[in-house]
């Protein structure tokens, strides 16, 4: 992970800026914040004999999410959901996948033009 942007500017440096979701006829002193999501997941390993690397994950997961809190960023933790793997990603993939758009709506961006998608196609067909 990029434990690394807990310090960052959004994270526990941040400053007060402009927040794109406040609302314009309220003052409000909150700017921008770094928010943590965890996508969680201790099924997708269950079919393995050893639980070690699903403890080692879990451990990781935990101590991210403590750092986060540590810093003042705020943690918001997702779990799969799904009786087989592929409902499992899914589950995962979704959140963010929306999340992406909302934020380009927000910013006044196309979520569906991704410039380096069309600049990599055209140089891959020269």
């Amino acid at each position: 992970g990029r434990v690394g942007l807990l310090d960052g500017v959004f994270g526990g440096l941040a400053e007060g800026e402009r927040d794109i979701f406040a609302d314009p006829d309220e003052e409000s002193g909150d700017g921008t914040r770094l928010r943590l999501v965890l996508l969680r997941d201790g099924g997708l390993n269950a079919e393995d004999d050893t639980d070690e690397p699903l403890a080692v994950e879990e451990r990781r997961a935990e101590a991210v999410q403590t750092l986060a809190e540590r810093r003042g960023v705020r943690c918001d933790v997702v779990t799969a959901e799904g009786g087989s793997a592929l409902e499992r990603l899914a589950s995962l993939t979704a959140v963010p996948d929306f999340a992406s758009i909302y934020l380009a709506l927000a910013h006044g961006l196309d979520p569906m033009a991704v410039p380096a998608i069309t600049e990599m196609k055209e140089l891959s067909n020269q």
